[in-house]
């Protein structure tokens, strides 16, 4: 007990210094890592010193300065141009003359260049008039000489008036249809007399034996056989008798080996169908029940195996000692105590320390293996309950093995019973087979029997059908047949019948043709009288015009001549009238042109008189033109000088209100230029960011040091030296682990120690378990101080980089959420972030009051967003520092024109702060940039060869695709990105390249790409 009394002080010594030290270690180290802070803070304080004269300026200054002095040099600029523009428009003024009578005349230049182009035309008309003039009276003559009045002084008398006109070409007309009509009807009589007497011959020749009563019998019995179709229905029978029997004999076949025939079928001795159904059942059931039971028998034939091995590796890797070897052993202790109690003497003494020391050394391994012991005990029991288990699952596999085996013999005891070689080794789905092809052969012999008996039924009907048949034509005076074939005698009784229809039809035409005759000979008389009508419409029509005049109708054909002479007649003697009447309007045109061009030529004091008049209308045309020019040229000088005069007083006014905002930024820094300013500003910016930084450090420095003032935190650093406090954490360091491992081996003297105690009362188990948790609490005890620890520390640097984040990211944010709503024209009105497991998610808020998060915007909208970072992050270090060229290479390819205009105007804005350089080979962007900043500088690249033009436009139009692994191009088959890559060459080809020659590039680019990668083939082949 003292022993143990001992150990547990010493022990407990340990632990306290242990946890002295460790506190000193912790105190030393937050000292080493305050010095680096402290000489951070003082560098921080000497680069504050020389910005903290500067005065504070409004924050809008920063944001206004490059505005104010890019339009400063705008507006000088603007009001050089004007003045020099001023000056020339004076000078243009003064040295500018006007003849005011010239421009009086500038009304009356319409009407002489109207009458200049009449009298032009006249005098190229007039010669070509004057000559068809001539032809038009030639042609009148010759009208006149063909309708042989060539005398006639009036020729528009011989016109006839359009009702003389209309009646004789009705009367023409009509003519034809009379003349047709009465030799039709001639002909017609000819034909209907001739007609007739063919009639009367057929009728004579033919004549036929049966009378009416004969016919209607014969042709009731024809009819009636015909209706039976007793042929047919015998043919049919006879065909489905065959067809019948050929399925019967391939369902016979089917049933092979069996060897029965067709009267065997309904002898052959089959299971009952519940019977089967029962077999069915309890195969399936059994082989689920048998493959249930394999796998099961498996598995746990592979886990006895684990367990098995398992014992075996513990018990040779640490000697562990059993349970019962455990008992044996306190069997034998207490067997040799009771022996030495009773005997008191040295050999049962021995024997006692013997077994005692035995016992000791058992209970001290098994303490030292305590979890192997458990473990080799958990893997006994469980092997023994694995083949507990095993046993019994192999005796329901047995079992169910030994169903399976009854019920096939039940089933080869069926098949014996079948017979006729069916082979009795058939399994129970080939019996229900064989049972479903036996089922089918029965109901085709069946069918085979209907058939059969159908056909002697139609071979009856056929038979009787044809003795009535032979029996009518015998009474009808018929000659029968040779063959007794029913269609014979079909044939030979309708042939009797159409003799008979022929000779009475016969009979019926020749009446026919006697009706025809007489409508004939009545419509020859109405073609007659018709023809006597015509002729005398004829003579009154002629009458009544000139063309009676010679006492004697002309005939048709004349009087269709002479109509078409009066039609060429009317259209001279219009042709005449016309050309007479152009040609005196164009000699008057002359005439008021030469007086007009006289009268202009007078009152602007040039020479009248001339012989070429177009010359002296010329000559007016360009002294009035001369002058409203002049004076036009004077009233555009006028009105611009008067802009521009405006315009000079506007610039001046803009010019004095930028001159005031920059004398006031420059009066508050004290300085004479803007360019000071800038520098100044900066400045202040820097001294911002300084002073942050100065105060987070200070803040550290007394945090680490726990004090109140960074003073007293200076005061105890400046103390301390970083050398000699290194050198007592190393100190301490090893002291620690010195300690440390002292602090172990008293605590294993105190188990021991207990471990002894325990040992000699009685079980030792109560010791092991309490030693077994001391050490566990220490353990935990140690795990959950570092564990601490390392959160504590996590917890801080979080805390320091949120609140770094928190400081540099509102303005970032602010900028980015406003260049991004510009970007998407205000379908998002900003950015935001939320928390998520520890980071932050980027969201983008839509103007109708949803939000997404980034992953889930399109991909257009995602470049539009990422473009708005990079441009806030950008101006965020251009106010810190000069910053490097952004570069851009064609990230405004999913962007519509105006998006990319906006996006441009953002670019613009950073160009004022540094360098931007956009890369692309859209042309409709260099014309997009050029309206948003003329300034722009635009460079042409020469050094993109023509097909990597073709491949760019390809890979932009998702026509073919990079191969991920080896960089290979494969053509992805898609025709609609064709079609886009050859609009995208059309629309845009490259220098000195037509359209279609562009188009023309792209397809032959994209034929010598495949459509899969070469080396991926090869791997996969």
């Amino acid at each position: 007990m003292i022993q143990r009394d001992d150990a547990a002080a010493a022990y407990a010594e340990a632990i306290a210094q242990r946890s002295r030290t460790q506190a000193r270690m912790d105190q030393v180290q937050s000292f080493i890592n305050a010095l680096p802070r402290l000489r951070s803070l003082r560098a921080l304080r000497t680069e504050l010193s020389p910005l903290a004269r500067l005065r504070v300026a409004p924050s809008s200054w920063g944001r206004d300065l490059p505005a104010l002095t890019s339009r400063q040099a705008a507006l000088a600029a603007q009001m050089r141009s004007a003045t020099e523009t001023i000056v020339a428009l004076q000078r243009e003024l003064e040295g500018l003359v006007v003849n005011a009578s010239a421009c009086a005349l500038n009304s009356r230049m319409e009407l002489l260049t109207d009458l200049r182009a009449r009298y032009v035309t006249a005098a190229k008309d007039l010669p070509d008039r004057r000559l068809a003039l001539g032809l038009a009276e030639q042609k009148i003559g010759h009208v006149l000489t063909l309708l042989d009045r060539g005398a006639e002084q009036e020729p528009a008398r011989l016109l006839l008036s359009t009702g003389v006109t209309g009646t004789l070409r009705d009367l023409m007309e009509r003519r034809s249809g009379v003349e047709a009509a009465l030799a039709s009807s001639e002909a017609e009589l000819a034909k209907a007399e001739g007609a007739l007497a063919d009639a009367e011959a057929r009728v004579c020749e033919h004549a036929t034996g049966l009378d009416e009563a004969t016919t209607a019998i014969l042709t009731a019995t024809i009819e009636s056989a015909r209706q039976s179709d007793d042929v047919a229905r015998l043919r049919e029978a006879d065909r489905m008798r065959r067809e019948r029997a050929d399925e019967f004999a391939d369902r016979l076949r089917e049933l092979f080996p069996w060897t029965g025939g067709r009267d065997d079928l309904f002898a052959v001795m089959v299971p009952a169908p519940d019977q089967l159904q029962r077999w069915a059942s309890a195969e399936t059931q059994l082989s689920r029940e048998i493959d249930t039971r394999q796998v099961e028998f498996d598995r746990i034939d592979t886990e006895a195996k684990r367990l098995e091995a398992k014992i075996a590796v513990l018990g040779a890797a640490t000697a562990v000692v059993s349970d019962q070897e455990t008992a044996e052993a306190w069997s034998a202790r207490e067997a040799a105590w009771a022996a030495h109690k009773k005997a008191l003497d040295a050999r049962t003494a021995a024997e006692f320390e013997t077994a005692m020391r035995k016992l000791d050394l058992i209970t001290e391994q098994r303490s030292r293996h305590a979890s192997a012991i458990a473990d080799l005990n958990r893997a006994l029991l469980d092997s023994a309950d694995v083949h507990a288990r095993r046993e019994q699952v192999q005796q329901h596999l047995e079992e169910g093995l030994a169903r399976r085996a009854t019920l096939i013999m039940g089933v080869e005891k069926a098949l014996r019973a079948i017979g006729n070689g069916l082979d009795h080794t058939v399994s129970l789905s080939g019996l229900n087979l064989w049972l479903q092809k036996l089922d089918r052969a029965i109901g085709a012999e069946g069918k085979l029997a209907a058939a059969e008996r159908e056909w002697q039924l139609m071979r009856d009907a056929a038979a009787s059908s044809c003795e009535r048949l032979a029996e009518t034509l015998r009474r009808s005076g018929v000659e029968l047949p040779r063959s007794d074939d029913l269609g014979a005698m079909l044939s030979a009784g309708q042939a009797a019948l159409d003799r008979a229809a022929g000779a009475k039809n016969l009979r019926a035409a020749l009446e026919d043709r006697k009706r025809d005759l007489n409508f004939r000979e009545t419509q020859l008389e109405g073609a007659r009288l018709a023809d006597r009508s015509w002729r005398e419409a004829w003579q009154d029509a002629c009458a009544a015009c000139w063309l009676g005049e010679r006492g004697r109708a002309s005939t048709t054909a004349v009087v269709r001549e002479t109509l078409e002479a009066l039609a060429e007649l009317a259209s001279a003697l219009e042709r005449r009238a016309e050309l007479a009447d152009r040609i005196a309007k164009m000699q008057r045109d002359q005439t008021q042109f030469e007086a007009e061009v006289e009268a202009l030529a007078g009152a602007i004091g040039l020479a009248r008189g001339r012989s070429d008049v177009l010359a002296l209308c010329e000559e007016v045309v360009n002294s009035v033109a001369s002058a409203t020019k002049a004076l036009d040229r004077r009233q555009e000088l006028e009105e611009r000088l008067g802009t521009e005069q405006n315009k000079t007083r506007s610039l001046a006014n803009d010019v004095a209100e930028v001159q005031s905002r920059a004398d006031l930024m420059m009066k508050h820094f004290e300085v004479g230029a803007l360019a000071e300013v800038e520098g100044c500003l900066r400045s202040l910016v820097r001294r911002s960011d300084l002073q942050t930084r100065l105060e987070q450090t200070q803040r550290e420095i007394v945090e680490v040091m726990k004090v109140e003032t960074i003073e007293q935190a200076e005061d105890a650093l400046d103390a301390l030296q970083q050398g000699s406090l290194e050198s007592e954490l190393i100190e301490l360091k090893a002291r620690f682990e010195d300690e440390d491992g002292r602090t172990r081996d008293r605590f294993a003297a105190l188990d021991r120690a207990e471990a002894g105690i325990a040992g000699v009362g009685g079980d030792a188990a109560v010791a092991v378990l309490e030693s077994k948790r001391r050490t566990i609490l220490l353990t935990i005890e140690e795990q959950a101080l570092e564990y601490l620890k390392l959160k504590l520390g996590m917890a801080g640097a979080e805390r320091a980089l949120r609140a770094y984040r928190e400081h540099h990211r509102s303005s970032m944010m602010a900028r980015a959420s406003g260049a991004f709503a510009l970007i998407s024209r205000g379908a998002y009105s900003g950015l935001a972030t939320q928390p998520s497991n520890g980071s932050e998610l980027l969201i983008a808020k839509g103007s109708d009051g949803g939000s997404k998060l980034a992953s889930e915007l399109s991909k257009g909208t995602r470049f539009q967003l990422y473009l708005a970072l990079r441009v806030a992050g950008y101006h965020e270090i251009a106010q810190v520092r000069s910053p490097a060229p952004f570069l851009a290479d064609d990230i405004m390819e999913t962007f519509d024109d105006f998006r990319a205009e906006e996006a441009f105007r953002l670019l613009a804005a950073m160009a004022r702060r540094g360098q931007v350089v956009y890369f692309t080979h859209h042309r409709h962007l260099c014309e997009i940039a050029k309206v948003v900043e003329p300034s722009v500088k635009i460079h042409v690249l020469k050094t993109e060869s023509l097909r990597g033009w073709a491949v760019s436009v390809l890979r932009e139009a998702g026509a073919i695709r990079e191969c991920e692994e080896h960089g290979w191009m494969r053509d992805l088959g898609d025709p609609h990105a064709r079609e886009r890559a050859l609009d995208a060459a059309r629309r845009e080809p490259p220098a000195g390249f037509s359209d279609s020659a562009a188009m023309v590039l792209v397809a032959e680019v994209l034929e010598d790409f495949g459509d899969s990668c070469p080396e991926c083939s090869r791997a996969s082949g």
